[in-house]
């Protein structure tokens, strides 16, 4: 039988692995996200610039 500190210890660990994880994707995303917010406003841009060429 595990005595209970360590499986308090493990059970932190655990618990901040997921923490870490979680954060980690969640960061992913954002940053998924502001890169596609970013080419749409160059595409926006861009085609203004076209249309103003026009």
């Amino acid at each position: 039988m595990v005595p209970a500190r360590e499986a308090r210890n493990v059970n932190a660990a655990v618990a901040a692995g997921v923490t870490t994880a979680t954060t980690a994707a969640a960061a992913g995303v954002a940053v998924a996200s502001a890169s596609a917010s970013a080419a749409d406003a160059v595409r926006a841009k861009e085609l203004e610039l076209k249309q103003a060429v026009r």
